[in-house]
């Protein structure tokens, strides 16, 4: 005569199966959520770009002989060009993205031999283990605004010391650089990957990633 109900075994089996599931699950969805972000990071910052660039004319960089910045950010949220979505309570020069990444935008005006004007958006992000995937998406968005940076620099802050490195943009590119996608114009996806692992360390601080825009001669 056959027992009723299930044996141990078979109910280990059955837990088995729905554990492998869970975890399929649980990935399939953090994949999904992640790629959801960065598509929305993407918009956010590109929203931003655009309506600097837009509005750059209504502003000017200080006038200096030293290097000096007047912050925008203030002067967006009151122009209400700003996603609400990116404004914190209580802050009013920076704004947040999606992941939560303090976001700058000034103005400058650099001392040089031929001195400029320029807008500068800085990405302070404190989780710096996890941002290569967030500098990769940033910068293939900087792509489609070449025409207009002047630089790309990422740092990184921690206690081994401060360190930074730069993506080579238009006329400081040599054949070399293009040839094997050094450059912003045709970066080699293996080249942007070790660019954005310079912040990939746990005993950084934060990371920032700085991009210098609509370019003036003055």
């Amino acid at each position: 005569m056959r027992e009723n109900g299930r044996s141990m075994v078979e109910m280990l089996g059955v837990l088995a199966i729905i554990g492998v599931l869970s975890v399929g699950v649980i990935s399939g969805y953090s994949k999904a959520m992640m790629k959801y972000k960065l598509n929305k990071q993407r918009t956010q910052i590109s929203e931003l770009l655009n309506n600097s660039i837009i509005t750059a004319e209504k502003f000017s960089a200080p006038v200096s002989t030293n290097y000096a910045g007047k912050m925008l950010i203030p002067y967006y949220i009151k122009m209400k060009i700003i996603p609400d979505e990116m404004i914190h309570d209580g802050v009013t020069n920076y704004v947040y993205d999606i992941f939560g990444n303090e976001i700058e935008i000034a103005y400058y005006t650099e001392p040089t031999s031929r001195r400029v004007t320029y807008l500068r958006l800085l990405i302070k992000s404190i989780e710096s283990d996890l941002f290569t995937d967030q500098c990769i998406n940033i910068i293939q968005l900087f792509q489609l605004f070449q025409s207009y940076i002047y630089s790309i620099t990422i740092s990184k802050i921690g206690t081994e010391g401060d360190g930074s490195q730069g993506i080579k943009i238009n006329d400081t590119c040599t054949e070399y650089d293009r040839k094997y996608g050094h450059c912003l114009e045709n970066l080699s996806l293996e080249y942007l990957a070790n660019f954005c692992n310079t912040c990939n360390k746990e005993d950084l601080d934060y990371c920032l990633l700085a991009v210098a825009y609509y370019k003036k001669d003055l």
